[in-house]
């Protein structure tokens, strides 16, 4: 099987992230897409891509395939699993504000799509979900494909239809707010201090205190 990884920097769009961060928001965020990079660098044979819709692409690795994308809609998702599965046998999407994301959540996905699913979901634990995956093309699920911030039952539910599986993985939690970067910090003090190197060095010179570490 021949996977791609793509690694949304959704959050640089985000209005309601970037403005309480204030000057604080774009080193953390970068650090964040970092963490991420190192996360699926970690996987072996895997493709990587950064999907961006900033007017300027995020500053990674060169190694990094940058695809710059039309907003983070359904249009623009759809649009982008479209193209990879036209180079890819499977394609995971995930969100940019991930550091904490268990490795393991990454393997998971691939060997569900490896072994017969067709889709494989990872819902937020609120609303929206924070990967998605496909094996297939099915314009009718491409269709169905959700924005990040909404719940992906349309899709389970189109997969199903199809005659397809879905695997459908635990719920996790990206960084939509302030509480979330709180909830985010206190996770990082009980991981290895090798992980998330990148968002640990960003806290700890100052970003924390935004939400009064």
């Amino acid at each position: 099987m021949t996977a791609r990884l793509i690694i949304m920097a959704d959050s640089f769009a985000r209005s309601d992230l970037m403005r309480p961060l204030g000057p604080n928001a774009v080193p953390l965020l970068t650090s964040f897409l970092h963490d991420m990079v190192d996360l699926a660098q970690a996987i072996p044979g895997i493709r990587l891509s950064v999907g961006y819709a900033t007017a300027t692409p995020p500053e990674l690795d060169q190694r990094v395939a940058l695809r710059p994308m039309a907003g983070f809609g359904t249009d623009a998702l759809a649009s982008l699993l479209a193209d990879a599965l036209g180079e890819a046998s499977a394609v995971l999407i995930v969100g940019g504000d991930l550091p904490h994301l268990p490795r393991s959540r990454l393997r998971d996905a691939l060997t569900h799509l490896a072994t017969g699913a067709a889709v494989v979901v990872g819902p937020a634990d609120r609303t929206g979900w924070y990967l998605l995956g496909l094996a297939t093309a099915d314009p009718v699920l491409l269709r169905a494909v959700p924005a990040r911030n909404v719940t992906p039952d349309a899709l389970i539910s189109a997969v199903r239809s199809r005659g397809h599986t879905v695997a459908v993985l635990p719920p996790w939690f990206g960084v939509a707010d302030l509480a979330d970067l709180a909830a985010l910090a206190d996770m990082l003090r009980e991981l290895p201090p090798a992980y998330a190197r990148h968002t640990r060095a960003t806290l700890a010179a100052g970003t924390a205190r935004a939400v009064g570490g």
